[in-house]
């Protein structure tokens, strides 16, 4: 709240300071003008995020809540391309949706032909586009005491005719990766290759660091030398083509967290350490990460320290000598989350982000839809000063979390009071305090009642999953 630093005991017409200051009260009329200008949206620069849709859990029309799926950006097949996932209460998935961002969300459902099979529903599988026009998917898990090696290639995505999925029938003789989860995988556009990268086995104590490369027309699995990073599972890993590399960030060991990151050249089987600057990420598991060109990645989510789940974005310059850049989220941003889903718009600044898991206040499983624009994220904290600079003088500085906070502690903003002051002439006073304390009255009973209803909406979410898990276990 705000402190004021002068007060004019007449309510004279002179401009007033106030200086934010944490644990401070402030008078009626001064609240009622931080109320005014610092609560009320109307002119502040636009979010970086924006919510595209949050659809009720069984609507037909989008993919149900899920976390732990798969998605790739495939511009021949269409969008986004989405596979599997975990519902929650023992429901798995192994349906496929496409979202367009003209069209919407179109699940790619039909009759399978006799020929062809359905891969079998999984979670905490690896997805990638492979060459422009088909997904390629590998391992994940299928249950708590099931894991897959296998991998299926979907190369037809026309909406209600069927995916067209295809096995990639690997010799039982040759060498092949174990059965895993948690792993994460890319595509080499220029060999046409895909690399895969640690997990666990069934023993969830088991975490890997084997690299692995599939090359789909051959069939055949070739393991390449490590000598990089430790074995861990749920990191994040994304391709740059700009420089034929594969970095990997952060990940889970077993006992702590990982924010190392990593670079792979496949053509010279080499990995080397990055230690870029700035604001990095820091320790993280089930978050994600994508290529947006010109040798920058984006990093959004994942579980940070004591397990809390994360809504932050960092950028990072992987060019030259790396950096890292904590994004302003604006006032409006996506529930903090892991094992979603992060994909570049190619061609634009935005990245989309789906569905995910949330134990932020229970276990929730999300579909919601959101984009974030990079740039808006970047010029957001300097457009926000602009903003409190035309109503008086004030500086803004960013939150830990890059959040890029209205009012931060030390900053002063001048307000002209003069325009209360005709307002309320000749106004009762009651009429005054009704509106100065009848105003964050109702606010803090909407926030209040808000909460209410989410901690139902939790419970209700939570009694589902377990009568769920109870009829899995007497079927």
């Amino acid at each position: 709240c705000l402190h004021p630093r002068a007060m004019d005991p007449r309510g004279g017409g002179s401009p007033q300071r106030f200086r934010a200051h944490s644990g401070r009260a402030i008078s009626h009329r001064g609240l009622l003008v931080v109320l005014l200008v610092a609560v009320s949206g109307r002119n502040l620069p636009s979010d970086p995020w924006e919510q595209l849709s949050d659809p009720p859990d069984d609507d037909p029309a989008f993919p149900a809540p899920r976390s732990g799926h798969s998605a790739a950006w495939c511009s021949s097949m269409g969008g986004l391309v989405v596979f599997g996932g975990d519902g929650g209460g023992g429901i798995l998935f192994n349906d496929a949706w496409r979202w367009d961002p003209d069209a919407g969300w179109a699940e790619l459902s039909g009759t399978i032909s006799a020929n062809r099979q359905l891969p079998r529903a999984r979670f905490l599988h690896s997805g990638v586009c492979a060459g422009e026009d088909s997904i390629l998917v590998f391992g994940g898990a299928c249950g708590a005491t099931c894991l897959l090696d296998d991998a299926w290639v979907l190369t037809s995505t026309v909406a209600g005719s069927g995916p067209d999925w295809m096995r990639v029938d690997v010799p039982n003789t040759g060498p092949r990766p174990s059965a895993r989860s948690g792993h994460t995988a890319a595509w080499d556009t220029s060999s046409a290759r895909m690399y895969l990268f640690g997990g666990q086995e069934l023993d969830g104590a088991v975490v890997l660091d084997d690299v692995w490369e599939l090359d789909i027309e051959a069939a055949a699995w070739t393991k390449l030398t490590s000598g990089g990073p430790a074995a861990r599972r749920d990191a994040a890993s994304c391709w740059l083509s700009d420089d034929q590399t594969w970095f990997v960030h952060g990940g889970w060991n077993g006992p702590s967290l990982l924010g190392d990151l990593w670079g792979l050249r496949p053509s010279a089987s080499t990995w080397a350490r990055i230690s870029a600057t700035g604001s990095a990420p820091g320790g993280l598991r089930g978050h994600r990460v994508t290529a947006m060109g010109a040798g920058r990645v984006l990093v959004h989510g994942g579980a940070g320290e004591e397990d809390d789940d994360s809504s932050r974005a960092f950028l990072g310059d992987l060019s030259g000598r790396g950096t890292w850049t904590a994004l302003a989220s604006g006032k409006v941003f996506p529930l903090a989350r892991r094992h979603h889903t992060l994909e570049w718009l190619p061609g634009t600044d935005r990245v989309v982000v789906f569905g995910g898991a949330s134990y932020t206040g229970g276990r929730l499983r999300l579909n919601d839809l959101w984009v974030l624009s990079v740039d808006r994220a970047l010029a957001y904290p300097a457009l926000l000063e602009d903003y409190l600079e035309s109503q008086g003088r004030g500086n803004v500085t960013e939150n830990e979390g890059g959040g890029g906070g209205l009012l931060e502690s030390g900053d002063t903003v001048q307000v002209d009071l003069s325009w209360v002051d005709a307002a309320f002439a000749g106004t009762p006073q009651w009429v005054g305090v009704l509106i100065v304390f009848g105003i964050p009255g109702c606010c803090c009973l909407a926030c209040v009642c808000t909460g209410l209803l989410r901690q139902r909406r939790i419970g209700l979410a939570r009694k589902r999953a377990e009568e769920q898990e109870r009829n899995a276990a007497e079927s």
